[in-house]
């Protein structure tokens, strides 16, 4: 894909530079002989709220970017939310702001600045709302190959990449082949997606706490279908997540103040994933009646766009696909899964992911990643929970206390599901959950040990070097034996969650 590209030039001086060229600098002193100017250039600049138009980005706009000092989670001194302004087709940072001698610094940034944001909690909290369908974007300093980098005062210089928060949904309308009747939709609705949520930048763009339902009203691209060879598309930014339950309808009208009217079809159910773009075929036939098609689901490209360029390569890693489970009632502190995070049957093992990672994606070897180097000893339902972030507030990883209680308070029974090996748990009420054996992934390596490895949310504390510890609790089993275990935080195991 081609990456958007900031390219901040910092002078390589006392401290350093990340910014200079101040679009407000009365108050400033600077000398030729301390420090040089910042240059910021960009290659071009990203079209946002009006790439469903179809358009590019006007001449000026503005983004915001957070300094931070290496791995920990402080902003260095003048790095908080610094407003980078853009004017035909060049940046400039609205104030100077001074990298510290020999720190590892990365820095973050979004889209549209907030001047609003002033706290660090803005990277792992930002709102985001569908009803403005403003093409979020978030970013990060970064290497040739995408990975995060960090600028210093003897290399300062980053190049930020940008990333979609959202997913874009669109909607090809035509005729079926006998049908020859003429019809005018100049209102395109999509009804029932989720209103509003939160994007942790922090942690690769995650999706947090979607609420409320919102109706979205498309501008299409033609209004009147008059041949089966004409179509109408409609373009929706949504927000990423899985639509099951939610009852999304595509409806097309000649009336605005009635959904009523027109014609109305539900969507198929769809696991909507940033920077994708899911498009829909929809046929009305003779008798008015409109089907839907899967979604053909494809990297978001902009192939209008002149500017800061963003496509496929953004969205590689391991998708987190699949179905929301239903709760079983086991009798215990909280009721388990019937299935596994990115399964769609108790038989499947889903997914292997590793601990605190709730965008599903990462296939590093170092414990650093998974979530830093200083993790906090229990993610249970926080932002680093992967079944918070996948199937929403209501689901979280166990305990391992729960994982405790499920091994001494039921019944297992090493069995088949369907030719799957594993455990069929039964409670003291008779109902059960079946958990089969997985395999477990370190980084792209895949080992069968014949055994299930699923993750608690419990940090192994009692393994700490230092106050820090590489180490979290998990349950395992084979046919000989379960039982409760830690293991390197970067190990890709499964994920069965549990909700009250």
């Amino acid at each position: 894909m081609k990456n958007i590209q900031a390219i901040f030039y910092l002078a390589t001086m006392i401290g350093g530079v990340l910014s200079v060229a101040s679009c407000n600098n009365e108050n400033e002193t600077i000398t030729a002989s301390k420090q040089v100017p910042l240059e910021i250039q960009t290659g071009s600049v990203q079209t946002t709220r009006s790439i469903i138009e179809g358009s590019t980005l006007p001449e000026e706009c503005q983004y915001g970017i957070f300094a931070m000092y290496g791995k920990e989670r402080e902003v260095i001194d003048g790095g908080m939310n610094v407003c980078v302004n853009y004017s035909k087709g060049g940046s400039t940072l609205n104030k100077s702001v001074y990298l510290p001698t020999n720190v590892d610094v990365p820095v973050y940034a979004y889209y549209p600045y907030n001047a609003n944001y002033s706290n660090i909690e803005y990277l792992l909290e930002m709102p985001v709302d569908v009803t403005t369908q403003t093409d979020y974007l978030y970013g990060y300093s970064a290497d040739n190959d995408f990975k995060l980098t960090y600028v210093k005062d003897t290399q300062p210089k980053a190049t930020i990449y940008f990333k979609h928060a959202m997913a874009r949904v669109t909607m090809r309308i035509k005729k079926a082949t006998d049908n020859e009747n003429t019809y005018k939709f100049p209102y395109i609705n999509l009804l029932n997606v989720d209103k509003s949520a939160y994007l942790n930048i922090l942690d690769g763009g995650t999706i947090l706490d979607p609420t409320g339902t919102a109706n979205l009203t498309a501008k299409p691209s033609d209004y009147v279908l008059e041949n089966s060879d004409n179509e109408i598309v409609a373009d929706f930014l949504v927000i990423p997540g899985n639509t099951e339950g939610k009852k999304v309808l595509l409806n097309m009208s000649d009336d605005i103040s009635s959904f009523e009217n027109g014609l109305s079809a539900a969507v198929p159910v769809t696991n909507w994933q940033a920077g994708q773009q899911y498009t829909y075929t929809v046929t009305i036939d003779t008798y008015k009646v409109l089907s839907i098609s899967e979604a053909t689901i494809t990297p978001w490209i902009n192939n209008n766009q002149e500017e800061i360029k963003i496509g496929d390569e953004n969205y590689a890693g391991i998708p987190v696909n699949g179905p929301v489970g239903q709760a079983v009632d086991l009798g215990l502190s909280v009721k388990w899964a019937n299935w596994n995070i990115g399964a769609s049957a108790p038989e499947e093992y889903g997914g292997l992911y590793g601990w605190a990672d709730p965008t599903g994606t990462k296939i590093s070897i170092l414990n650093e990643d998974y979530p830093n180097s200083n993790p906090p000893s229990d993610i249970c339902g926080s932002i680093y929970d992967i079944a918070r972030a996948q199937w929403g507030k209501d689901w979280r990883l166990p305990s391992k206390d729960e994982i405790e209680e499920l091994l001494a308070q039921c019944t297992w029974i090493f069995t088949t599901l369907n030719d799957i090996s594993g455990y069929k748990v039964e409670a003291q009420n008779g109902n059960s959950i079946f958990l089969p054996l997985t395999k477990e992934r370190s980084g792209t390596n895949l080992y069968d040990f014949e055994r299930g490895f699923y993750w608690s949310g419990t940090l192994d504390t009692s393994m700490s070097i230092g106050g820090i510890s590489n180490y979290a609790y998990n349950i395992w089993f084979s046919k000989d034996g379960t039982g409760c275990s830690s293991n390197n935080r970067y190990n890709g195991m499964a994920i069965r969650p549990v909700t009250k």
